[in-house]
């Protein structure tokens, strides 16, 4: 019994982290919040820093457990031991959990809440850091990978959150930078007090994807999303057993075809499984909609417009579209755009280069793509719009949609110049000959004519028509070219 009593011991010693009043760490609290009850089997909980006998755990948890039944590992940074520093054995007790979510084909949480590298172990600690990112990277697109900062994520560190899938952050508890404000308002003297936070990485960075006002509704957010992704990228999505009627129809999105569209949500919300929308990156670029939903059950990755296009919404949909391709959800995308952006700022920031990313998303994606044009698609921003011609591979229109080479405005301008110079009233007849345009040449029923338009709906039916197109679009078998990766970096 000695040998119990001593192993017992030395556990409720590991899981208070050394404290005295009997109670286990806030570290090992966010996993017991996250898993199943019961469910959490440690691994190396036993393992300790160099010369450091009191680092319980050496400062991080990890282990595997289930949420939702499913299986997932997961690694929890303990503040209250060391604060929570990586240093090297730290940073292995992280790297061989991610060996292990890749062997076993399991995603993988982390919750980030750390002071920063352990400085006294030096190159060290430094070389554990590389280890766990060059971890992460090789199994990018093979498990899903989510992190979840609930304290503070600083320094090269902070590349563990953007080579993730999917960040989780807490208004007024996380904090993540490269340089702190204190380092930036000493080179700049700009006072940036915040630099790092949720909102700032919401609404500026773009690298946050939920953002949330505590933990448990974060952690409660974390489940959520895990119950639209596969294991890994060889299995498929769970499907949830859907309550709503496949053949519903929506007069309110006749209503919507008929007075415009105020908010692409809106439609969403009409087509998918009881109206549930699980949206990423809400605050960033909001003139585009990314998220997950359920089609009669099974999930799938949603792309919209909430506007014209710009540098800030294609990168957010082409990263959306590849993480898509990458672990087989299919893909949906709601097209109503009518141009890119124009201006300075955009031509600057290479407006160019992150549409032809775009472009490169969707046409190397083998998964089910089907576009629904909802009303404006023109031009080039209609064309990077996961379009029928970058390989959509099932394409249906709303009656009364505007499907032209350019916005009828603008091909009015070019073909019409001269008689609506000469016009008395030429703002009235540009609007005349951009409407006659529109109406014998910019519909649906042109685009159909020549192919690149498979079915033209009322609006009302979209949804029994998509879910019918996904039905069948799930055996889609498509290889590519053999490569070790595209010549253009995502």
């Amino acid at each position: 019994m000695e040998k119990i009593t001593n192993l017992q011991k030395q556990r409720a010693a590991i899981e208070q982290g050394g404290n005295a009043n009997g109670e286990k760490t806030l570290a090992r609290k966010r996993v017991e919040m996250l898993l199943d009850e019961g469910s959490f089997i440690e691994t190396g909980a036993f393992v300790v820093g160099k010369n450091n006998e009191e680092a319980y755990a050496d400062g991080v948890v990890t282990g595997y457990g289930t949420i939702g039944l499913r299986p997932v590992c997961i690694f929890s940074q303990d503040l209250a031991v060391i604060g929570g520093s990586l240093g090297e054995m730290h940073a292995q007790k992280i790297a061989k959990l991610i060996d292990f979510a890749s062997k076993t084909g399991t995603p993988v949480v982390g919750i980030s809440d750390t002071m920063g590298l352990r400085l006294n172990e030096g190159l060290d600690a430094l070389d554990g850091l590389g280890q766990i990112l060059t971890k992460l990277s090789l199994n990018s697109g093979v498990i899903p990978f989510v992190n979840v900062v609930l304290g503070n994520l600083s320094g090269i560190a902070s590349c563990i959150s953007t080579i993730s899938d999917f960040t989780f952050m807490v208004e007024g508890k996380s904090q993540m930078t490269m340089n702190g404000p204190m380092v930036v308002k000493g080179n700049t003297n700009i006072d940036v007090s915040e630099l790092g936070n949720a909102t700032f990485h919401s609404e500026e960075s773009g690298i946050c994807n939920f953002k949330y006002q505590d933990e448990a509704s974060c952690l409660e957010g974390v489940k959520k999303l895990l119950e639209y992704l596969p294991d890994n990228n060889l299995s498929d999505t769970p499907y949830i057993e859907s309550t709503d009627d496949i053949n519903r129809i929506s007069l309110n999105l006749n209503a919507m075809c008929e007075n415009g569209i105020s908010d692409v949500k809106d439609v969403i919300k009409e087509i998918v499984d009881n109206g549930e929308f699980f949206e990423s990156q809400s605050d960033y670029a909001k003139n585009i909609v990314t998220g997950f939903a359920h089609l009669n059950g099974t999930s799938v990755g949603i792309v919209a417009n909430n506007g014209n296009l710009n540098v800030k919404a294609l990168k957010k949909a082409t990263r959306f579209v590849t993480f898509c391709d990458s672990f087989n959800i299919p893909v949906i995308t709601f097209t109503n755009a009518y141009e890119f952006d124009a201006s300075l700022c955009q031509e600057k920031n290479s407006v160019i280069t992150y549409a032809s990313k775009l472009i490169m998303a969707y046409a190397e994606a083998t998964v089910p793509k089907i576009n629904v044009v909802l009303d404006k698609a023109c031009g080039g921003a209609y064309l990077v719009m996961g379009s029928k011609h970058i390989g959509s591979d099932f394409t249906l229109s709303w009656a009364g949609a505007e499907i032209s080479v350019m916005n009828s405005t603008s091909i009015a301008n070019v073909l019409y110049d001269e008689e609506i110079s000469n016009s008395e009233n030429p703002q009235s007849t540009r609007d005349a000959k951009a409407n006659e345009y529109k109406t014998m040449y910019a519909n649906p029923f042109e685009a159909a004519k020549k192919g690149y338009v498979d079915d033209i709906v009322e609006p009302d039916s979209t949804r029994p028509v998509l879910i019918s197109a996904l039905e069948i679009l799930l055996s889609k078998r498509e290889t590519r070219p053999s490569k070790k990766h595209s010549g253009v970096n995502l």
